[in-house]
């Protein structure tokens, strides 16, 4: 996710602004993503976090050196795949443990969420939002009790459901997706397009664990405002009347 996110802006901001892509360079750097580099990445990023950089990289490719092309492209597509949608199978474990072992939030993780626009500054012993939401991954059994390393933080879908229910899932998914649209037509129908849209693109691609609408909208209220000074400076009609 972390390396293939820059590629994906690079090739939305190409599209923008050409209005297409090259799809012959594309078909060939996804192929050798897929068959070189997300696989050695992978092999790499399972070496032990003590192994010197450079003893991990040789393991790396000597298990690569290992694998058919077969077994590269396997790993390289289950790496990708896997990374965007393997969110999806959380809301089916937390249906398992929500109500019946663990009640409802009703809105209580969206108050978790609030508190991270409070500074540090102003608030020294702020609480760690991960830790305080990997705390429902960890009570579903998704996160072992002994594991503090992995982060696994409830998708949009799950957190409706682990807040309020079938109908929270409805309800705020119609929320969101009203976000998202009004966000769409101020940014790419209503803006400069060569602008809002690369604006709208990043929001859309920041959000690659597709986190609930509560948790989107605080992450923008930081990026809107710098975005828009940026548009209203680069959108100012500069020309001296003569």
């Amino acid at each position: 996710g972390a390396f293939v996110y820059p590629l994906l802006l690079v090739a939305a901001g190409y599209a923008i602004a050409r209005g297409h892509l090259p799809w012959g360079r594309v078909v060939i750097a996804g192929t050798v993503l897929l068959l070189l580099v997300i696989p050695w990445l992978t092999f790499y990023k399972f070496q032990s976090q003590d192994t010197p950089i450079m003893d991990r990289a040789r393991r790396a490719s000597d298990a690569m050196a290992e694998v058919s092309a077969r077994g590269a492209l396997d790993r390289g597509i289950e790496a990708l795949v896997g990374r965007s949608v393997g969110v999806v199978g959380m809301t089916a474990v937390f249906i398992q443990v929500v109500p019946d072992l663990s009640p409802f939030e009703y809105g209580r993780t969206f108050l978790i969420q609030a508190t991270h626009l409070v500074p540090r500054v102003v608030w020294p012993n702020k609480p760690n939002m991960s830790e305080q939401l990997n705390a429902y991954s960890r009570r579903a059994g998704l996160i072992d009790e002994e594991d503090d390393a992995t982060t696994a933080t409830f998708d949009a879908v799950s957190e409706y459901y682990v807040n309020f229910g079938i109908i929270g899932v409805f309800v705020l998914s119609l929320l969101h997706g009203y976000y998202l649209r009004a966000l769409h037509r101020w940014l790419v129908e209503r803006s400069l397009f060569i602008i809002g849209a690369p604006m709208f693109v990043v929001f859309i691609l920041i959000n690659f664990d597709f986190f609930g609408v509560f948790q989107t909208m605080l992450a923008h209220t930081r990026q809107i405002p710098v975005w828009t000074v940026i548009l209203y400076f680069l959108s100012r009609d500069t020309r001296v009347n003569a």
